[in-house]
Formats: structure tokens, C-alpha cells, sequence
């Protein structure tokens, strides 16, 4: 089984959730089958990931699936529409999930297979804050500023 699910606020989407809700009530799933799960994130950086790839093994191991692999492709807003044949970044992982889709092996078993980002994360950061700084600039409002100073 191969699930691909985007990252919301570090932790899986709703629908997700209650996919894996309803695999659960069947009981004639649990067992011996191989699962992976594959996570996109907007972002660079793989640690906003951590939490869903943790909650991903927990249903793993509830379910006694054998899971082969997580993987993490981070930074997918840079694909905007464009297609995946075409992302050398994004075909490379998904070559190495099929090699371990069709050749698993005991000494693969949970690996975290991880997209290198298209940017390193410091320079996602900092133009990511020129552009926030431009916005709040003309939206006249003030980068430091919290969201509730000005209610009286």
C-alpha cells in the first residue's frame, strides 16, 4: 500500500486521518502487507515533517503492516504545476521507491528516503522574509507587530 498525503501544520490532513480511521475498522487488513507513505511539504525543511511521519509509524505498527519506507519531498511548491516527469529532484526519489516497492528487503525495512530540497532551507528563509517584509511594507503593517495589539 502507498499513501502520499501534503503536510497541514506539521501533521496530516484531515481526509487522511479519516482514511486511516476507516482502515482501521476493517479488521481483515490487519496484517502482513507492506505500506509506505510519502510526504510533500511546501516547505524545506524535513523536521516540519517529524510529527506526521511519527503518527504514520504508529498506525503502521497498530495495523502490523510492514512498513518499508517513509519518504519525505519537501520544498513542492517549487513544482507549481509543472509536471513530475520533468523534476529530476522529484523522479530520483520516486525511482528509489519503486526499486524498494519492487525489491524489499529486511535491511530497508523503515527507511526514510528524504528529496533534497531545491533550495537550501537558509535561502528559502530569506527571500521568504524579504517577500513577508514587502507585503506587511505595503499593507502597512508592521512585521513585529502581533496580531492582537491594536484591539482595544
Amino acid at each position: 500500500m502507498l499513501i502520499c498525503f501534503p503536510l497541514y501544520f506539521d501533521t496530516l490532513p484531515y481526509p487522511l486521518i479519516a482514511l486511516l480511521e476507516e482502515l482501521q475498522s476493517h479488521q481483515e487488513l490487519h496484517g502482513e502487507r507492506r505500506i509506505i507513505f510519502i510526504v510533500h511539504c511546501g516547505l524545506p525543511e524535513v523536521s516540519h515533517c517529524q510529527n506526521a511521519l511519527a503518527i504514520c509509524k504508529q498506525f503502521a505498527e497498530f495495523m502490523n503492516f510492514i512498513h518499508i519506507a517513509s519518504v519525505v519531498i519537501p520544498d513542492t511548491g517549487a513544482i507549481d504545476g509543472g509536471t513530475v516527469e520533468k523534476n529530476k529532484r522529484i523522479t530520483g526519489i520516486l525511482d528509489q521507491i519503486t526499486e524498494l516497492i519492487n525489491n524489499p528487503c529486511e535491511t530497508c525495512i523503515a527507511e526514510t528516503l528524504i528529496a533534497k530540497p531545491s533550495m537550501p532551507p537558509v535561502i528559502f528563509r530569506f527571500f521568504g522574509n524579504m517577500i513577508m517584509k514587502y507585503f506587511a511594507g505595503k499593507n502597512k503593517v508592521s512585521v513585529f507587530q502581533k496580531g492582537y495589539d491594536n484591539i482595544h
